[in-house]
């Protein structure tokens, strides 16, 4: 019954997923992507503090939102944002409790949904990520963990 007959559809449709994410998000030549191959504090801009920081981080008491993070194109790049981002003094202020890797499978997710062709209103959705104080709040969240 279906498109396979084994049974095995939700496997396929994982296996279809994982090779359209590394295709459209592993591949490292963007054009558009930011050079930060070795990401420091001051390559961040948090709340407004760095006008020179590459990357606009807004953290607030319900979220933490990454401008433009489809930017950000390396996973070892994403986990660094991600660490500083912890470090910072407003992610301690609001009392965020989220693991880093809850964090950088919700970004991941996003990046992956990016360059889906779904029109304009799917990329202005998908370009920045809302991480949210509380993972448990976003209906998707247990999707993000199929993007680590």
């Amino acid at each position: 019954m279906g498109i396979d007959p084994t049974g095995h559809w939700a496997l396929l449709l994982l296996g279809l997923m994982a090779s359209l994410y590394a295709v459209l998000c592993l591949r490292g030549d963007s054009k558009d992507s930011v050079d930060i191959s070795e990401v420091t504090y001051d390559d961040l801009n948090i709340n407004n503090n760095n006008s020179k920081g590459k990357i606009v981080v807004t953290i607030t008491a319900s979220n933490i939102h990454i401008e433009d993070s489809y930017l950000v194109d390396n996973f070892a790049d994403r986990k660094r944002v991600i660490e500083l981002i912890m470090s910072s003094e407003y992610y301690k202020k609001y009392g965020y409790e989220r693991s880093d890797l809850s964090l950088l499978a919700e970004w991941n997710a996003h990046n992956f949904a990016y360059p889906l062709p779904f029109g304009p209103v799917w990329k202005e959705q998908t370009g920045n990520v809302d991480l949210n104080k509380n993972a448990q709040d976003d209906p998707y969240w247990l999707i993000y963990w199929l993007f680590l």
